[in-house]
């Protein structure tokens, strides 16, 4: 998944806009984080017990 933030992150924005800003995406990456939780530590269980190249 590609994702171009220059696209619709607006240009020009007030400290305290850029600030709120960054602090509504954390929260939103944490509310995320937490409630798929068990699928993602499923999902990076399963990356590290299956390496992509086998060992020769």
């Amino acid at each position: 998944m590609s994702l171009n933030l220059y696209e619709i992150l607006p240009e020009e924005i007030s400290d305290a806009e850029a600030s709120r800003l960054a602090d509504i995406l954390m929260e939103l990456a944490l509310a995320v984080e937490n409630h798929y939780y068990s699928q993602i530590v499923r999902h990076l269980k399963t990356r590290s017990e299956a390496p992509e190249e086998p060992f020769s």
